[in-house]
């Protein structure tokens, strides 16, 4: 079960380049298999391990349609950015 959150608009623009990613392993699969957790790993390596599963993970429920994803998912409910500031 992976966890994963909504991003905001800005958050997926910034991650845009993250699309380019998704695209080459859905390419890699000849748009035929849905994106599994194996994938994910796969792509997180591809950038060094910058950005978590779970923020892979969000983009990537956020940009494809749930039939193009192969891995159980569930929201985490996040706190407010006011509450993580106070934090």
């Amino acid at each position: 079960m992976i966890y994963v959150r909504r991003l905001s608009l800005e958050e997926i623009i910034d991650l845009e380049w993250l699309a380019m990613l998704v695209d080459q392993v859905l390419e890699y699969n000849n748009y035929t298999t849905p994106i599994e957790e194996k994938h994910l790993k796969m792509i997180q390596i591809a950038i060094n391990g910058s950005l978590d599963v779970e923020t892979i993970a969000s983009y990537i429920v956020d940009y494809l349609s749930p039939e193009a994803i192969n891995f159980k998912y569930t929201y985490r409910h996040h706190l407010t950015e006011e509450q993580d500031e106070v934090s």
